[in-house]
């Protein structure tokens, strides 16, 4: 069957210049749904709104959304419908990313899957499926969401597999969101990691997915001490991600404040976003909005101690370079 909204949706990408972060309230970090204060949450967003920033990417955490199969907790549906409307208050969208699943070093499975495979076991991608159809059917039409993601770097979660294996599982997952009647963009957040852009074959072919998608959303974060590499590793990336026909939009980057002086960290992110821009990126999420000094003894910041130190403000709240480097950036845009 022919997507005849696909163009509409890519153009719609494009049309929108996401410029925003990767979203974790300080309160809870993956666990914010579980600690969930709003008047802090509207803080954090009025702070990014003010600077600019358009959007920002959210995260169902899997094993607090679903306790069990095919049951909602619904006191953080509540939650999150109330992070939707804060969105709208402040004049900017998101794009919840459903299965998470991964996130900062650490794998997070619902208590309930049993070992079954995230791609292979049937049983367990129909509930990945029913998850996002659920959710796109109770909150596809709430205006404060601009896209969709299925999962936050799934590669690093299920691991590898077949291009065949991965396109089939992304065909039902995606197919899932538009079931729900969500019209609004949709992509993997698996970092466009396969083989077109790393040499590796882990079954994420742009190639290959380029029918199911709508825009391709690379993740990159370089780690060495090659300065060159290190400020073009990202535009060098979009232009290989931008080669097969999508929008790019780059949806993770940053560097901790544990790796580099704030200082440098602004210097960091204007590289990057300059360059990124004149490789065609069409947005750009920054990881993350905030630092998290105060759950520095929950996982995975516990055993992950840099990443605690990735935010665009501290963990009071307060913006760093690095936001105002955003703040200037949406200027130019």
């Amino acid at each position: 069957m022919t997507d005849t909204n696909r163009d509409t949706r890519r153009a719609a990408v494009e049309s929108q210049r996401w410029l925003g972060a990767n979203f974790w309230s300080r309160t809870g970090g993956p666990r914010m749904w579980v600690h969930y204060d709003p008047a802090i949450v509207r803080e954090e967003l009025a702070t990014l709104a003010a600077h600019g920033l358009n959007v920002t990417r959210s995260f169902c955490f899997w094993p607090d959304f679903v306790p069990e199969p095919e049951r909602f907790d619904e006191d953080v549906l509540t939650r999150f419908g109330d992070f939707l409307d804060a969105h709208t208050e402040k004049g900017m969208t998101t794009i919840p990313t459903f299965l998470v699943g991964h996130m900062s070093g650490e794998n997070w499975d619902p208590s309930w899957r049993g070992g079954r495979d995230l791609h292979r076991d049937v049983w367990l991608v129909s509930q990945q499926a029913w998850l996002a159809e659920e959710i796109a059917r109770r909150f596809g039409q709430h205006p404060a969401i601009s896209g969709w993601l299925v999962s936050n770097e799934m590669p690093l979660y299920g691991g590898p597999a077949t291009i065949e294996e991965i396109t089939a599982w992304a065909r039902i997952v995606v197919g899932a969101i538009r079931a729900g009647g969500a019209t609004q963009p949709a992509s993997l957040g698996d970092g466009a990691w396969g083989i077109e852009t790393t040499g590796s074959d882990n079954g994420y072919s742009l190639r290959a997915l380029e029918p199911l998608v709508d825009f391709v959303g690379p993740h990159v974060y370089p780690m060495q001490d090659d300065q060159v590499r290190q400020f073009l590793r990202a535009a060098y990336t979009c232009e290989l991600c931008a080669s097969f026909g999508l929008p790019v939009v780059l949806e993770e980057f940053g560097v901790s404040s544990d790796f580099s002086s704030d200082e440098n960290a602004a210097h960091y992110y204007r590289q990057v976003l300059h360059t990124t821009l004149l490789a065609g990126s069409k947005g750009w999420l920054a990881w993350n909005n905030c630092d998290y000094d105060e759950i520095r003894d929950q996982p995975p910041y516990s055993h992950h101690l840099f990443e605690l130190h990735f935010g665009l403000t501290d963990a009071a709240g307060r913006p760093k370079p690095q936001l105002a480097e955003l703040a200037r950036f949406s200027d130019v845009l």
